[in-house]
């Protein structure tokens, strides 16, 4: 999107009355709110898009239907074109002989030709082996990256959404009865401690005392 355009949003609502919130924030900052009312309020609105839009803005349509908070974010990018510069070689030769001296003679234009931006304008040049692209390529520093994108929108905070659990607080009531812990028959004598069998042992919570059952006696020879 380009300084000097109206940047077109379609906002509605299938629901009649439904009513819509359009914030328009900049670097995380809101800058305007509209309340529309679906089937009333227009449903396409046109923003003008200035300097101080440059590097973006975000627009953010929210609603609450249902008990259900509901948003759609989307960002509007608008560039820096005003800082570019067009840097073109006047003179240039690809070909020079080891130890020889030349000059190279480097143009800078204004952005859409205006030049009264280039006096301020610095101009760095270097030269690189290019035969070592062949191990890692040559990539310069992006100067686009000095200029911020601010085409995000502020962080929202619903206060409807899903409980994981509900408590319920009491006082003076009767405690309820615990449901009983039903387990299936098992055999003492082999524990799935490892070991098992009578004895004695240590785990985490202390010692455990595994006795043979009453009235078994040791082996007697007939």
């Amino acid at each position: 999107m380009q300084v000097g355009a109206r940047a077109r949003v379609l906002a509605l609502s299938g629901r009649a009355g439904q009513t819509l919130v359009l914030d328009r924030f900049r670097a995380g900052k809101r800058l305007e709110r509209r309340l529309l009312v679906g089937g009333t309020s227009p449903t396409l609105i046109e923003l003008p898009v200035t300097e101080q839009d440059r590097g973006g803005f975000a627009l953010t349509l929210w609603t609450v239907i249902d008990q259900q908070y509901v948003e759609l974010a989307r960002s509007v990018l608008v560039p820096w074109d005003n800082k570019e510069l067009a840097v073109s070689f006047a003179t240039f030769r690809d070909r020079l002989r080891p130890g020889s001296q030349e000059r190279f003679t480097v143009q800078v234009k204004g952005p859409r030709g205006k030049d009264a931006a280039v006096g301020a304008a610095e101009l760095l040049a270097y030269m690189y082996d290019r035969s070592l692209d062949a191990f890692a390529p040559h990539r310069p520093p992006a100067i686009a990256a000095l200029y911020p994108s601010r085409a995000w929108p502020g962080t929202t905070r619903a206060t409807l959404g899903a409980a994981t659990s509900s408590w319920v607080p009491h006082e003076g009531f009767a405690p309820l009865p615990d449901a009983p812990l039903l387990q299936g028959d098992a055999l003492k004598l082999l524990s799935g401690y490892g070991v098992g069998g009578p004895g004695v042992r240590r785990g985490g919570r202390g010692m455990m005392r595994l006795r043979m059952m009453d009235g078994a006696g040791a082996p007697q020879a007939g």
